[in-house]
């Protein structure tokens, strides 16, 4: 009995031995898919200026003119290459969204050009100058970049970014100025609309007072389920070296007993 309990004692260990190796073995394998999961996520960068539609819809973006007084966006005309007005009124009397270097080229930098209307070159009706941009998928994204004042201008712009409804940030710039943002990440969901407009500050406010915006900047998307989620096969992994754990020691407590 005594040789016999003795020879069954090595083995015991060896056993207990090799399935401890298997299961840290497992738990290995199962923290992997994780570790990529959280690390090997890159952002995809969407720039304003160099996504900016040569017609209505292209890479997602839209050019509206936005009234405040009746919460009402109008789809603006294609003007030509990488502009949107209305052909129907003075091209300097209602709302305009331009590539600047496909029109104006006034900076010699690459910049969005925005040109609100006021009530006294809108028919009385002024209308917020706005580019959209309809999410694809749902992620996060993080908005940065800057909006700009023209030099000339006599009353300075009201520049602002929405999400649907929702304000996301705003700022009022005097003449030459500019200001920088950056906002996010904030999970925004597939079909939602991100505004960047610049506004209509008062009765006075029109054109020809040179009362122009400018806007460069990007959108980084991140994935959002690679971001929260954990990989399948890891999460089956983990489960099974924990399964395989509780068997051992169940099975130990037994034999020990």
């Amino acid at each position: 009995m005594t040789n016999d309990a003795e020879s069954k004692t090595p083995r015991r260990r060896l056993e207990r031995t090799t399935s401890a190796q298997v299961i840290k073995s497992i738990l290995l394998l199962a923290c992997i898919p994780l570790l990529f999961t959280s690390t090997d996520v890159r952002a995809c960068p969407v720039d304003l200026f160099q996504s900016f539609p040569d017609t209505q819809g292209e890479n997602g973006f839209y050019a509206y003119g936005y009234a405040s007084a009746t919460n009402t966006y109008w789809l603006l005309s294609d003007a030509g290459s990488y502009g949107f007005d209305r052909p129907e009124e003075p091209r300097w009397g209602n709302p305009a969204v331009v590539r600047d270097d496909k029109w104006l080229n006034w900076l010699g930098e690459p910049w969005i050009f925005f040109s609100p209307s006021g009530t006294l070159s809108n028919s009385g009706s002024p209308e917020d100058a706005v580019l959209a941009y309809v999410v694809p998928q749902t992620a996060y994204y993080q908005l940065s970049g800057t909006f700009f004042d023209y030099p000339g201008s006599a009353y300075g712009i009201d520049a602002y970014i929405k999400e649907n409804g929702t304000l996301l940030y705003s700022t009022y710039l005097a003449s030459g100025a500019s200001q920088d943002f950056v906002l996010g990440p904030t999970v925004f969901q597939a079909g939602d609309t991100v505004y960047f407009g610049v506004g209509a500050l008062n009765s006075y406010y029109f054109s020809e007072y040179n009362d122009w915006g400018y806007l460069k900047g990007q959108m980084d998307i991140t994935p959002y389920q690679a971001v929260d989620s954990p990989e399948p096969a890891g999460s089956l992994l983990l489960g099974t070296g924990l399964l395989v754990l509780g068997w051992r020691a169940r099975r130990t407590k037994g034999v020990t007993a």
